[in-house]
């Protein structure tokens, strides 16, 4: 039996339904089973012709203990068990990883989050994230905060 974590757009598509795609699947592989579940990835990933890694580990630093503790199990399955974090653990996920172009899905996906937490202001962000993210000063530029006061105006 594995269980994972997923977190990142995976969840946000899967367990939100804030999109419709991911480029991968963000992941904490969380057993003993770590290297037979990589290998299984690999092995699908040949199957079906897409990129051997599109389900990852790689994103795994962003993933603190708060976080963790704040995930529940959304989908259990004959051998699988699959985990996410809460959409305020999700959004202090975001904020500190922030894409501040126009492009990047990051800015949907905060949106979506606000949207989803109810949050009318950036304090209510900052103490979010600060919850989830204890070290999050070390992300958050002026220009992220600003970027996050005009998606709470948006939404």
């Amino acid at each position: 039996h594995a269980n994972i974590m997923l977190f990142g757009g995976g969840a946000l598509a899967m367990r939100y339904g804030a999109r419709d795609e991911t480029k991968d699947l963000d992941v904490i592989f969380q057993d003993s089973e770590k290297e037979l579940l990589v290998k299984a990835v690999a092995e699908i990933g040949t199957n079906h012709d897409i990129e051997k890694d599109w389900m990852n580990d790689e994103g795994k630093g962003n993933v603190t203990k708060e976080i963790l503790e704040n995930s529940t199990v959304f989908i259990e399955l004959p051998g699988l068990t699959v985990l996410a974090p809460s959409a305020e653990a999700m959004l202090a996920m975001k904020v500190c990883s922030m894409r501040t172009t126009d492009d990047s899905p990051d800015i949907n996906d905060i949106k979506f989050l606000i949207k989803e937490t109810s949050i009318k202001t950036v304090d209510e962000v900052l103490d979010i994230t600060e919850k989830f993210r204890p070290d999050y000063f070390r992300y958050l530029t002026p220009k992220h905060q600003y970027m996050i006061s005009q998606l709470i105006e948006e939404t």
